[in-house]
């Protein structure tokens, strides 16, 4: 098969990018070698289809000149590099240049980072058992990282989530997270549970439980697999793997990518103390961890904390901007599309611009800030935040941007609250206020917030059905604007000479229309306790037509 003719092979192919050496498209590919961590004896053939994750290089500073060399010896096929958006235009710049430099003569391209091994093999007639293939693929690479200066538990985790395609957590023998890897995985608004692992360790009863019968449990939408970690007279830890969905594994390939892993994790938590991994996670992945709520443990928090030199009791607060192409939906941002990395790295160029002091690591659609939260008053930032998008949509007027703000917290270990306030306020604003605003405050939004969580709570459904849902029929029924009359004047505090201006009609036609809603209603609008049950008859009335019941 020609180089030229992969990318005409499915959906996944005509998404990779040609880097370089495009006058060489017509190579034929007759094998496929992955490599995870470059060593001295690494041994190619001609016609490889080399596929090259940089994770663990660019992690560990590893020399590529030597292993690029190698390549160019032996006449390969086609390099596949496998990096996301978090990869920063330095380094990409970096690579690039070395292409250049060394004259590869072959051709490079760019894999998304959520692309699997599978995604990328299947089509390859030649490879007769992808999942053979991989395991052997893995189990090589394993014995490579073992033999190399850069083994440690935490790039066994990148390599195995690469493998797995899911999220790999490293836990405690008390079910704790100690550390994680994921290629993509934890996308906004995802939630691990937490609770329900260490519940699922604490309460397992099983004699039988071993590396080839994990404790195995579905939620609604992933699927938890937990191995445990011991050598003959101590228990370690659990590894486990958090997959988006559990699909029928005919021939055990998890089981048996993760058996070749636990011997390997083994020799790294027995050689390495747990308080140590911290020394093998980078910055960005502690704060990655503390958003997602993958931690569960005070003290790990703070000991890793001042391992990065970060303040643990410092008020912070979570803003997100979310990217999304124009031609997308404004009403649902979090669905948006996988935005290109040289985007995302040019809309962060201009935010640094501003707000320098804030911590920020990408997503594959967004940007999440973490900010100190300083004197300056609401209204102040909130108007920096305006000047930004005004310069965003300006300077990249092809995509679209919003940003969630949350509510202040006061410690490191509340940061997941902020950062799930942040991705509610972008998730539910957008819908309610529709292309109204593009800037959403989780101060504006904290009662729809809990009206969310219960859409079907009878007492609410009472509220509304007695007050705005009345309303709200009679509108239908008898072609009035009384819904609309209700909005203004609670949306100008029911000041009437506002309202009336607001909906161009006379103070007396507006007192009309809500002797009308009285009578309808059966209660007092000058009443205190009225108006708190048609203000929240309001947000109810928003939250139903989410249908979200």
């Amino acid at each position: 098969m020609k180089v030229r003719e992969i990318f005409h092979l499915n959906q996944n192919f005509s998404n990779f990018e040609v880097i370089s050496g495009n006058e060489y498209l017509n190579n034929s590919i007759k094998n496929i070698k992955i490599i995870n961590v470059p060593h001295e004896n690494i041994q190619f053939s001609k016609g490889d289809f080399v596929i090259i994750s940089l994770d663990i290089i660019i992690k560990e500073k590893i020399n590529f000149v030597s292993t690029f060399n190698t390549l160019k010896e032996q006449n390969i096929a086609l390099l596949g590099l496998i990096y996301n958006s978090n990869i920063n235009d330095k380094i990409i710049k970096h690579f690039q240049q070395m292409i250049k430099l060394y004259e590869a003569n072959f051709p490079i391209i760019k894999i998304p980072a959520d692309t699997t091994y599978a995604d990328i093999i299947s089509p390859f007639k030649f490879i007769k058992n992808v999942n053979c293939f991989l395991v052997e693929q893995f189990k090589n690479n394993l014995i490579h990282l073992k033999n190399s200066s850069y083994f440690s538990a935490n790039n066994i985790l990148n390599m195995l989530t690469h493998y797995l395609n899911g999220l790999v957590l490293l836990l405690s023998s008390h079910g704790e997270i100690v550390d994680f890897a994921d290629t993509g995985f934890l996308i906004e608004g995802k939630k691990i549970a937490t609770d329900t692992i260490i519940s699922l360790i604490k309460n397992n009863k099983s004699n039988t439980l071993s590396t080839l019968n994990p404790i195995v449990y579905n939620s609604n939408s992933e699927a938890y697999t937990i191995y445990p970690l011991e050598t003959y007279d101590r228990k370690l830890g659990y590894l486990c793997i958090v997959e988006k969905s559990k699909e029928i594994d005919r021939d055990n390939y998890n089981i048996k990518i993760s058996n070749e892993a636990i011997p390997f994790m083994i020799i790294s938590l027995t050689t390495y103390h747990e308080k140590e991994l911290a020394y093998n996670k980078s910055k960005d992945e502690f704060i990655r961890g503390l958003l997602y709520g993958l931690y569960s443990d005070k003290n790990t928090i703070e000991k890793e904390a001042k391992f990065f030199n970060i303040e643990y009791n410092l008020k912070r607060f979570v803003w997100i901007i979310n990217i999304r192409p124009l031609k997308r939906s404004h009403s649902d941002p979090l669905t948006s599309e996988k935005i290109p990395g040289n985007i995302i790295n040019e809309a962060l160029n201009f935010v640094k611009t501003n707000f320098y002091e804030d911590y920020a690591i990408t997503n594959n659609s967004s940007i999440i800030f973490i900010r100190l939260k300083h004197d300056i008053p609401n209204e102040k930032l909130l108007q920096k935040y305006n000047d930004l998008l005004n310069t965003l949509e300006f300077q990249i007027p092809e995509y679209k941007f919003s940003i969630g703000v949350s509510r202040a917290y006061d410690t490191l270990e509340e940061l997941n609250l902020a950062y799930e306030d942040a991705i509610f306020s972008l998730k539910i604003g957008a819908k309610i206020f529709k292309n109204r605003k593009t800037i959403y405050a989780y101060d504006d939004l904290i009662i729809y917030h809990f009206l969310y969580k219960y859409p079907s709570e009878p007492i609410l459904e009472r509220l509304y059905n007695n007050g705005i849902g009345k309303i709200y029929s009679y509108d239908i029924e008898n072609n009035t604007q009384l819904f609309q009359t209700i909005q203004v004047l609670i949306k100008h505090n029911f000041n009437f000479s506002e309202a009336a201006d607001k909906l161009f009609i006379h103070r007396n036609t507006l007192y009309q229309r809500l002797k009308k809603i009285e009578k309808i209603i059966g209660l007092d609008i000058d009443s205190s306790e009225t108006r708190l049950v048609l203000q929240l008859g309001l947000k109810i009335h928003d939250i139903f037509s989410l249908n979200l019941k």
